[in-house]
């Protein structure tokens, strides 16, 4: 797998993994997927941060766009965004400790990064871990928000912004309702929804309307005839 055309000029040396083709990242739409991204995060964050369960697994998988990568067949880093208003939060980005080096996040990131732009996004913010202010931006094309830190789970945070390119085919109020209502990511391919070029057509007949005939004289409205009474007479409806 390559790194998408917008999304890796956000990285500092886009090049450096391009011939990977053994990792491959998509976006997670079944729950078998959201179940590989939780073990890694529970294997990186719980199992090597001490991280408690409830900060990590915080009530907001639900309510983002997740990202998992694999090499070969196996589930090897994830990442999660969240979109607010002109930006994009990246977060909970991790890598399986046997696959880490940098191609994985890389992949992970600038798949992120064509997303995020393809939405129309300007920019990504991502709360990175003090420590690991070098691995950033030594990886991505970023600049820290001030020198303030903030602390949680034990550990000191920095802001982090990513300014990304315009992408070419953001998808605009304007783009083709096709477009749209196709899978995350996925906007450049045919939907289930999109218009068929041929329709194959029934091979069941259409069936006729139903028709009214009157019913035939039944005893009562024989005798109600010769009375003199007025009894409207039922109708039988035949199907053809």
């Amino acid at each position: 797998m390559a790194h998408p055309a917008i999304g890796r000029m956000a990285l500092r040396q886009p090049a450096r993994h391009q011939n990977r083709a053994d990792i491959t990242v998509r976006v997670v739409r079944t729950l078998d997927d959201l179940q590989r991204v939780s073990v890694l995060r529970g294997l990186t964050y719980m199992a090597e941060q001490d991280c408690p369960y409830d900060e990590e697994f915080d009530g907001n998988d639900l309510c983002g766009l997740h990202l998992l990568a694999f090499v070969g067949k196996e589930p090897a880093g994830t990442l999660r965004l969240r979109f607010f208003n002109g930006f994009v939060k990246l977060e909970r980005l991790c890598v399986d400790r046997r696959q880490r080096g940098g191609a994985v996040a890389s992949f992970l990131l600038s798949h992120a990064f064509e997303i995020t732009a393809r939405k129309g996004f300007p920019r990504v913010i991502a709360h990175i871990q003090e420590r690991l202010e070098g691995w950033w931006t030594h990886i991505v094309k970023c600049q820290v928000v001030g020198r303030q830190t903030f602390d949680f789970s034990g550990y000191s945070y920095l802001v982090l912004e990513i300014p990304l390119p315009k992408h070419p085919q953001a998808i605009q109020f304007e783009s083709n309702p096709y477009v749209m209502i196709r899978p995350e990511g996925e906007w450049d391919h045919e939907g289930i929804l999109d218009p068929k070029s041929s329709k194959p057509q029934t091979s069941k007949p259409l069936r006729a309307a139903p028709t009214l005939q009157p019913a035939s004289p039944s005893p009562i409205n024989a005798r109600a005839s010769r009375s003199g009474a007025r009894v409207q007479r039922p109708t039988r409806i035949t199907a053809a």
